[in-house]
């Protein structure tokens, strides 16, 4: 189904092109904000589960810096939710 489906998500801003701005995100309100999870809840609760990966490293803290989450990083949650970070100001 389309859920399945692995989607890009569009992040916008200086932390991202320069990778100098030291950025610290909540991870439950990340995956809540990018649609991977219902609520940050069950995101909280799907860390504790060792459900979260992030590039392939399981998550164990509820916070991230940009040096985590950066243009090419893949999120997944559980078997079957996926999201890659794209840096939309970046040109190819």
């Amino acid at each position: 189904s389309g859920e399945d489906m692995e989607e890009a998500i569009v992040v916008r801003g200086r932390d991202l092109r320069t990778g100098k701005v030291d950025l610290t995100v909540s991870i439950p309100f990340f995956l809540h904000k990018i649609g991977l999870v219902e609520s940050k809840s069950e995101a909280k609760r799907l860390i504790a589960q060792g459900a979260v990966e992030v590039d392939g490293r399981r998550v164990t803290t509820e916070t991230a810096s940009n040096e985590n989450i950066h243009d090419g990083t893949m999120i997944k949650v559980g078997k079957r939710r996926f999201r890659k970070i794209v840096n939309a100001d970046k040109k190819t």
